[in-house]
C-alpha cells in the first residue's frame, strides 16, 4: 500500500459508528445523564456522577478520535448526535465542577487517580492545575476549541 492509498480515507456507516462508541449508551442517554446532574452540581455526589460521566464521555470521544484515519459522513445523525451530546459537557460550569474536585483530589487517592486519568496527567502534576476551563474541556472530549 502507498502513502497516497493510507491517505484515502473510507466513510462509516451508522452501524460502524455505533459499534465504535458502543450500542450500550445512546447520545441522549448522556445528554439527559448531564443534564441530570448539572442541576444539582452543588453537592460532592453529583460532582463525582458528573465526573464519572466525563471519564465515559472522554472514553467515547478517543474511540471516535481512533477512526480519524476514516472520513465519517457529517450528514450521519448518529454522529451528529454523539457530537451534540459531547458538546453538552463542554461548559463553564462543568469545567467549575473539575476545579472543585481539583480541590479535593489532595485528600483523595481514588479521585485524584480518576482526575489525572481524565485530565492526561500525571498524579504528582495534578496538585499543579489550579483552573479548568471550558476550553480544557472540550479538548478532553477532543471538540474543536473556539
Amino acid at each position: 500500500m502507498t502513502h497516497q492509498d493510507e491517505e484515502i480515507r473510507e466513510e462509516l456507516t451508522p452501524r460502524e459508528v455505533d459499534e465504535v462508541v458502543g450500542s450500550e449508551v445512546t447520545p441522549a442517554d448522556l445528554s439527559d445523564a448531564v443534564r441530570l446532574v448539572r442541576d444539582d452540581l452543588g453537592t460532592e455526589e453529583a460532582q463525582r456522577e458528573l465526573l464519572n460521566i466525563l471519564v465515559h464521555a472522554a472514553a467515547i470521544a478517543a474511540s471516535l478520535r481512533r477512526l480519524s484515519n476514516a472520513a465519517v459522513d457529517d450528514r450521519d445523525r448518529t454522529v451528529l448526535e454523539w457530537r451534540k451530546a459531547l458538546e453538552g459537557l463542554a461548559t463553564e460550569e462543568v469545567a467549575a465542577c473539575i476545579t472543585s474536585l481539583l480541590e479535593r483530589a489532595e485528600t483523595d487517592d481514588e479521585l485524584e487517580s480518576q482526575l489525572a486519568g481524565l485530565l492526561g496527567v500525571h498524579e504528582d502534576d495534578l496538585s499543579s492545575m489550579q483552573l479548568v476551563d471550558r476550553q480544557a474541556v472540550a479538548e478532553i472530549l477532543r471538540l474543536p476549541v473556539d
